[in-house]
């Protein structure tokens, strides 16, 4: 007998259903430089099942997926020290089966390019629903991992730098 999917009320009138069962274990870092922005989605990720890490800007986020198994990235592109793609060129460089969400609201299709280059599962233009955000990231987690790439995850050399080689 088929159930329908616990929610989750995150606000009042609003509801997510829960992360699916292969999905409850999956950890989560959001890189997001607003404050009020990360806490939303880090309170909604918890609240759907996500074992979630948040963070403020790209360089800590660089420095967590070294040292930290992650299973999915979801990162702003505008923020303070590097954007969302710079970041995502060096998590690809050192964890490139990590699927990665990019979430802006400057979205236009030369980043739409750039971040798909970079092999992003999707690109959401704030605003959007949560429940989008939620749909994507379940879509993301079920894929394949960094399809037709045969490149073992390398380790990345400690550097003054951003990023790695």
């Amino acid at each position: 007998m088929n159930q329908a999917p616990k929610t989750v009320e995150s606000s009042p009138g609003a509801s997510f259903p829960r992360a699916h069962a292969a999905s409850r274990t999956a950890r989560v870092l959001v890189v997001e430089d607003d404050a009020a922005m990360r806490m939303l989605l880090e309170d909604t990720l918890r609240e759907a099942g996500y074992k979630v890490t948040a963070t403020g800007n790209a360089l800590s986020a660089l420095i967590y997926v070294l040292a930290v198994r992650v299973d999915l990235v979801v990162s702003d592109w505008r923020m303070p020290d590097y954007n969302g793609l710079a970041f995502a060129a060096a998590l690809r460089r050192c964890r490139p089966d990590v699927p990665w969400i990019l979430i802006s609201a400057f979205v236009d299709p030369v980043l739409l390019k750039d971040a798909l280059r970079l092999r992003a599962s999707a690109v959401i233009d704030k605003p959007f629903r949560l429940a989008r955000l939620l749909d994507e990231m379940e879509r993301a987690l079920a894929g394949p991992r960094n399809p037709g790439s045969s490149q073992p995850r390398r380790r990345c050399p400690r550097r003054a730098t951003y990023g790695c080689s």
